[in-house]
């Protein structure tokens, strides 16, 4: 058996739950990846696209064959963004273009939660480091 080198690959588990706090499913990705804020914005770029039936649409194809298509992009998307797995467990709560009753498709609504905690774990690290790196320089700076 080999050595084993153990590290913090920053990997956390979030419930993904409905607005009744009732468990869905969960997922495990590194919010402060620093490659998943230039992911973000290209796979959000990406899914306005779609969104807005930019794409192209196939006259031979059903609505539904069209609809799997599109559904089979915004999971590759997902994946990509958080650089993990974690389409198939989201979108088994319902379809990526399943319209809410606010008036967004449910890979919005993913998409907003995600953006959250990105932007929340970035802030708490942030300070962290500064926190680390003021210990340091408090001295010259006084």
């Amino acid at each position: 058996m080999s050595e084993q080198i153990k590290i913090d690959s920053g990997l956390k588990t979030y419930d993904v739950v409905n607005k009744d706090g009732k468990l869905l499913c969960q997922i495990t990705f590194n919010p402060t990846d620093t490659g998943i804020a230039k992911r973000y914005e290209e796979v959000k770029r990406r899914l306005f696209v779609l969104k807005n039936g930019s794409g192209r649409k196939s006259k031979k194809k059903s609505i539904v064959e069209q609809l799997n298509e599109l559904d089979a992009i915004v999971y590759e998307q997902v994946d990509y963004l958080l650089d993990a797995k974690v389409s198939e467990s989201i979108f088994s709560i319902a379809g990526p273009f399943s319209p809410l009753p606010s008036g967004k498709f449910f890979f919005e609504s993913v998409l907003a939660g995600i953006s959250q905690i990105i932007q929340e774990e970035s802030k708490v690290n942030t300070a962290k480091i500064e926190e680390k790196i003021n210990k340091y320089t408090n001295k010259y700076h006084n």
